[in-house]
This record gives structure tokens, sequence and C-alpha cells, in this order.
């Protein structure tokens, strides 16, 4: 078991204080969608790739427990230092987990592994028939690029292509949401760059003891977060056009398993 540094965890939890845009509007779909589902508090969750934690958070909320899966140690660390004292069990594959949920999520996840098809038809025997698969992934193919490769993703998916592979797996769409405005990205990608250029030519401190999260940019998100935390309303401008498969930059979806 990997064991992290006190001050370096309280680093990634600050990280969600300081969402990008793109993270608020996806928990924003996630928790529409559970909604959506009308599962009961007590319902059981499988959370797979959860990360540091936060859509667990937003299922306990709900009241539900379950369990989280994720392959990086120094993650499922983070979690249950998070989550200590709550009603959720933390395990580093699937081959651990035992029993069927009542919902299983998998929040940008599916493009990351290379036969998505055979995995979700694995996944799907986890779920009791009524119950529900929610997901997130990117979409529009066009868009796949140098980006997608360096953040490990084999596929970028379209509508028809979600809705062919889930109904192999005997999931059937209940919601399916298309989200990311294109050109948004783009200008928050440019105000990025001159912004980490401007403060980068201001740093007058020389410090070579940070930790590995603010050399990953961290501290430069905390600082530019004013900046494109005012791009908000733009994204929140998708919720009235969800349905009309305008903006397929990512989807997020609601299937529910066949009875």
């Amino acid at each position: 078991m990997v064991n992290i540094e006190e001050s370096v965890y309280k680093e990634y939890l600050e990280l969600d204080d300081y969402p990008q845009p793109h993270v608020i509007m996806k928990d924003m779909l996630i928790k529409k969608l559970i909604l959506r589902s009308g599962l009961p508090t007590g319902s059981r969750f499988l959370d797979i790739g959860c990360g540091r934690g936060r859509i667990l958070d937003i299922l306990l909320g709900f009241g539900f427990h379950g369990v989280g899966i994720d392959t990086q140690e120094v993650c499922l660390d983070i979690c249950r230092k998070r989550l200590q004292g709550k009603n959720i069990e933390f395990q580093s594959n699937l081959d651990e987990v035992h029993g069927i949920f009542d919902l299983i999520i998998m929040s940008s996840v599916l493009e990351h592994i290379e036969d998505d098809q055979e995995f979700l038809i694995r996944i799907s025997k986890y779920l009791r028939k009524g119950g529900y698969f929610l997901f997130t992934v990117p979409g529009d193919k066009r868009l796949y690029g140098r980006r997608d490769i360096a953040y490990g993703h084999y596929r970028r998916y379209e509508k028809e292509e979600l809705i062919e592979k889930l109904n192999k797996a005997d999931l059937q769409i209940h919601t399916l949401w298309s989200y990311g405005i294109n050109m948004i990205s783009k200008v928050y990608r440019m105000i990025i760059k001159k912004e980490l250029d401007q403060n980068e030519a201001n740093d007058k401190l020389g410090n070579t003891s940070k930790s590995a999260i603010e050399s990953d940019g961290f501290h430069k998100i905390k600082k530019l977060y004013p900046i494109y935390s005012k791009l908000m309303f733009l994204y929140k401008s998708q919720l009235l056009l969800l349905n009309k498969n305008i903006f397929r930059a990512n989807y997020a979806g609601l299937f529910k398993k066949n009875i």
C-alpha cells in the first residue's frame, strides 16, 4: 500500500477547490443523471476509476454506499484518508469485487480501456437487472489527436457507437447528453498559455522544493481560477441543449440494464 505525505494529501484535496469549467459541468451532469435514475437512499454503487474520490463524495451525498476501484494506489490512499469512516470500501481491481450493484459509474474511464466492448459486457454482469450504468466519455472522433494520446485515450466516441456498444452489453438507453463547447476549450487553452507565460516570467522565487502537484502546474491553476471560472456561464448554457447532440466534445449517459 502507498502512503502519501500529509502535506501532499492536503494539496490533492485542494485541487477540488479549483475545478476547471469542464469538471464543474461534468459533476453537475452526474448529479442530474443520478436524480433521473430515481435510485433510493441505501442503493449500492461501484465507482470504477474513482481517482481522488470527488465523485464518491457525490454518491455518498445521495445516501448510497458501495465500492471504489482504482489501479493507482496513491489514489486509493487519498480516498481512504478523505472518506475515513464512510460506508465505502476500496479495491485495486475488478476481480476483487463481489456481489451486484444498483449503479455502476465510470467517469472519464472507458476511453482508457483498449477493448471497451469486452469490458462493458464484463461489468454489466455486476449490475442488477433494472440497475443503471452512468458514464462520461470524450466525444467527436474528429478531435482525436496528440492530447488524447498523451492522456492515454484509445478513442473518442460518437452517439450511435455508444448506443450500439452498450446495447451489446445488455444496457438500454435512458438518457444520453452531449456537452462541451470546443471553441470555449480552445479559448481557455489560449488564455492559460498566455497567463502561464506571464506568471513564469514574473516568478522570482526560484523555489526548487515545490511538491509534485505544484510542479505539474497546480499553483498556476490556483492563480488562473478567477479567469477561467468566468467562462462557466457559457458552459452552463449547454444545459438547455443537452439532448440536441450539438456539443459533441463529450457525452454523459445513463443506461439501464434489461429486466
